[in-house]
């Protein structure tokens, strides 16, 4: 093997595609010796020549930190301002701040960063599930804490990207059990039921469109009639409406795949007359309605705020004599009612918007025993049918 001298330090060829850094952090101010530290570059020696320029710039600028030195704390604190926008929507990162600052660095925060063991972070969730809430008042939930998991695995995994780590700790760490409960949905009359107590209000529109169509609440609120074409009875959702820190923000969709969702002709027809009602409203208050607005907006044409959708949308059911749901709810309960009127999968997966046919498969599994039932009892019935035909041919 070779070895050559860059300056302070060294690069050393281990195999192929893989070398070791050797570079001087100079004398120990305590001990009097010498400080000698070494890391590994996986790719070109020009990878590893970039690498050991960085370590020695840091070295004399006195930017460097030894690993042994920095706490997670410190790390997650690098590592978010590292994911700032555009790297994630402004929604995710602040998400992203809440669940580190409430939930992680108080369970973890103030172990070294390359001491970080499985058993502190099995530890840690097990705290967080017994006494994890903010407030005092008991733990988090399952589903909470494997959102803890996740995001701690991703800002590790950063870690070892920087070479600050040698491996992922957070790999051998089993997420939570997360026991599902069933949904919360609506069956066909009761949707007729909750649709005719909102007639009228101003949650009419917004329950008709989740409920029929499926669409996210985001989804629902930045909707424009240039979205609707009402002659072929096509729905294209491209845009979503968030509540972040600093005000509304219209974002894409989820996935970040516009999608066509077809309308049924109910959910046509009264939209074209809230498409009439709504240009009559807001002419009175001197504004034209346009392609550009929204189908579901304030009595000047502004934007809804999302957040209180939800607040107040349980308030208005409940007070309409029907039984509490959420806004989501009524996406839940479109998709259970494609499933069990015999929509195919990929079908309402494509409806919904998922990524992939698993996402809708995992969250609606629900509905699956049912319709294997179904599925078993046609089957016996086309066998029969063909047995009873070959028989009275004989």
């Amino acid at each position: 093997m070779t070895r050559r001298q860059r300056g302070t330090g060294s690069i050393r060829q281990k195999r192929h595609g893989s070398y070791e850094l050797k570079y001087d952090l100079g004398v120990d101010p305590v001990t009097g010796k010498r400080r000698t530290k070494y890391a590994t570059v996986n790719g070109t020696r020009r990878d590893a020549e970039k690498e050991l320029r960085k370590y020695l710039r840091d070295v004399d600028t006195g930017a460097f930190v030894e690993p042994s030195k920095i706490t997670v704390a410190a790390f997650l604190e690098r590592w978010i301002s590292h994911m700032r926008p555009p790297k994630v929507s402004p929604k995710t990162y602040e998400r992203y701040e809440q669940i580190v600052t409430n939930n992680i660095l108080p369970v973890l925060g103030e172990n070294k960063l390359d001491q970080l063991r499985p058993i502190h972070i099995d530890g840690a969730w097990s705290k967080l599930l017994k006494e994890g809430r903010i407030d005092g008042k008991g733990g988090l939930s399952a589903q909470s804490v494997k959102h803890c998991h996740r995001l701690l695995k991703q800002a590790m995994g950063q870690a070892v990207r920087w070479q600050l780590i040698v491996g992922n700790p957070v790999d051998a760490v089993e997420t939570p059990n997360v026991i599902k409960t069933p949904l919360n949905v609506l069956d066909a009359d009761q949707t007729v039921a909750l649709l005719e107590a909102l007639r009228g209000s101003s949650f009419y529109i917004p329950t008709l469109i989740a409920v029929m169509n499926g669409l996210r609440r985001g989804e629902v609120l930045a909707l424009r009639w240039e979205h609707l074409d009402f002659d072929s009875r096509n729905m294209m959702v491209i845009q979503s409406l968030e509540q972040t820190k600093k005000g509304l923000r219209f974002k894409e969709t989820k996935n970040k795949k516009p999608r066509r969702v077809a309308m049924p002709s109910y959910l046509t027809e009264e939209l074209r007359d809230h498409k009439r009602a709504q240009a009559e409203s807001l002419l009175k208050m001197g504004i034209r309605q346009t392609a550009d607005t929204l189908v579901c907006c304030s009595y000047d044409g502004e934007s809804l705020d999302p957040n209180k959708l939800s607040q107040q949308f349980p308030i208005a059911v409940t007070k309409a004599g029907l039984p509490r749901i959420t806004f989501h709810a009524l996406r839940h309960s479109h998709a259970t009612q494609l499933l069990t009127n015999g929509t195919h999968m990929k079908v309402a997966s494509e409806r919904l918007g998922h990524s992939s046919i698993g996402i809708t498969m995992d969250l609606y599994s629900q509905v699956l025993p049912g319709m294997q039932e179904e599925a078993a009892n046609g089957v016996d019935k086309a066998f029969r049918a063909a047995l009873n035909s070959g028989s009275q041919n004989t």
